[in-house]
Formats: structure tokens, C-alpha cells, sequence
């Protein structure tokens, strides 16, 4: 499960998801 652990860690999903715009996302992803 070494891989599903460093993908979930993995700030960067966009491949599995849809993301909002860049903006969006970064907040969305690392909020303030």
C-alpha cells in the first residue's frame, strides 16, 4: 500500500479528479 499512501499524500490528484481554476485550486488544496 507504499503507493496508495504516497498518492494520497500527493498534493497534485488532478489526474483522478477535475480541478477548479489554478486559484481555486492552490486554495483549494493548501487553504490559508
Amino acid at each position: 500500500m507504499s503507493t496508495l499512501e504516497q498518492n494520497s499524500v500527493s498534493p497534485a490528484p488532478a489526474t483522478q479528479i477535475p480541478l477548479p481554476p489554478s486559484a481555486q485550486s492552490f486554495a483549494y488544496w493548501f487553504p490559508p
